[in-house]
């Protein structure tokens, strides 16, 4: 019998991409499942998304981008980090838009084309603010003519990316946003996939007019504010385990590596088969709960690489092999990712990126 497990429901990622999508009717809405779909799965999360639509996925680099083609994927793949000198001649670089964020890759990829007569699709990318990747808006005026000359690039798309759409108000978005529209102003209409919103953007309904969309955080059923709910998406991974030993403790022992926990009065402790290796943080000893038994039991002491404690001491007969939730619901109780991402003082995108390193996933529809 398996230990632990994260398992993902795959109908709850396709409910997701419907909301948005029909939120935002007329715009294509394109789901980013980088980083093996935020530890979701790749390959089965695009497949679901196909199988409601989705036509267009972005992924970070193009080792995702050859995972997605061998798995049978067929769609256009938007590769967000675009093509390092050195991948230029691979396959994947061949059938996937690439982000073009410098004049050095922009003369290498026209020189392959004159070389070897093979024309790439580029979307080009701006710092509008992030400080990342990307042409300075202020440069394209100058720097688009020159671009446009280069043999075997075939621009199809401009992007950006907001750093404070997730803060309303915030005066840095009205500044990417306007700096945005002055840059794609010299753009010719044949630069037709034009984004800039992830999807707090989409949430806050900035830069309509714009064509497209991506669909980040969004699509696992979380909002990029772990502070607000939106009642209309679905979380869609759950992660399990049980428990492998229960013990009685008497009071003023104390608990898991460095002491950190005290036991006040005599108490029953439940192992699980579950730590920090697994990707549940360890800063979460002390702080968050567990549920068995539909109950909200607390963690004591730090957790360990492959283990950690829980208090089931008001719970009732709780015995090795009861289920236990780390995230998901029991019975009426749940633990949200954002709960515990707060606990963690971190966020739902680390959580998701590390649990998603999971030796044992499953997906259900």
């Amino acid at each position: 019998m398996l230990q632990s497990y994260v398992t993902v429901n795959l109908t709850a990622l396709q409910d997701n991409f419907l909301t948005f999508q029909a939120r935002n009717p007329g715009k294509l809405i394109v789901p980013v499942i980088k980083s093996d779909a935020y530890g979701h799965g790749l390959p089965e999360t695009a497949r679901a998304l196909v199988a409601v639509g989705a036509t267009t996925v972005a992924i970070f680099n193009l080792h995702e981008a050859e995972i997605l083609r061998k798995s049978g994927y067929e769609h256009e793949i938007w590769s967000l980090e675009g093509a390092l000198p050195a991948e230029i001649g691979t396959p994947a670089s061949l059938t996937t838009t690439l982000a073009l964020w410098n004049w050095e890759t922009a003369q290498a990829l026209s020189d392959y084309d004159v070389t070897h007569g093979r024309t790439f699709r580029v979307h080009l990318k701006l710092d509008t603010g992030m400080g990342r990747l990307g042409f300075l808006p202020e440069e394209i005026p100058a720097l688009w003519p020159r671009l446009e000359a280069l043999p075997g690039l075939n621009f199809t798309g401009c992007f950006s990316h907001l750093a404070t759409a997730d803060i309303p108000g915030a005066e840095l978005t009205d500044r990417q946003v306007q700096a945005f529209q002055q840059a794609l102003a010299v753009l010719p209409p044949s630069v037709f996939q034009r984004h800039l919103c992830a999807t707090a953007g989409l949430q806050h309904h900035l830069a309509p007019e714009l064509p497209c969309g991506r669909l980040g955080i969004g699509l696992y059923g979380c909002c990029p504010d772990q502070t607000e709910r939106d009642d209309e998406l679905q979380p869609a991974l759950e992660f399990g385990s049980q428990v492998i030993s229960v013990k009685e403790l008497p009071a003023g022992r104390t608990v898991s590596y460095g002491a950190t926990y005290e036991l006040p009065a005599p108490a029953r402790l439940a192992v699980v088969p579950v730590g920090y290796a697994d990707g549940y943080p360890r800063c979460l000893g002390n702080r968050a709960c567990v549920l068995i038994g539909g109950k909200r039991c607390p963690i004591r002491g730090r957790i360990c690489m492959g283990m950690l404690m829980a208090d089931v001491t008001e719970c009732g007969d709780v015995r090795p092999g009861d289920e236990v939730v780390l995230i998901g619901r029991q019975g009426e109780a749940e633990i949200r990712i954002e709960e515990l991402a707060e606990l963690a003082g971190t966020i739902t995108y680390e959580i998701f990126c590390n649990l998603g390193k999971h030796p044992v996933r499953y997906h259900s529809a």
